[in-house]
């Protein structure tokens, strides 16, 4: 489901920050329905200035929602911190 995609991709994402050492800058999602998805990130390396006492731990599936609000697609997600 699309949830599901969202959330996998937002996953990478997190993977990507940590052993690659940048910080998405944008993202857009391109096509998104029940068996697809497509999206676009900038991206940039870290930089010291970048630094944060808050590390994700984990993208999780609770309380995870998808939903248009003023014909925008969001997503509600919980992060393990």
């Amino acid at each position: 489901n699309s949830d599901a995609m969202i959330i996998d991709w937002l996953r990478e994402l997190h993977y990507l920050i940590i052993t690659e050492n940048i910080i998405p800058l944008h993202a857009e999602i391109i096509h998104l329905n029940i068996s697809s998805f497509e999206a676009f990130v900038d991206f940039r390396k870290l930089i010291d200035q970048d630094n944060s006492n808050i590390e994700i731990k984990a993208i999780t599936y609770h309380q995870a929602e998808l939903y248009n609000s003023n014909g925008f697609l969001c997503f509600d997600v919980v992060c393990d911190i």
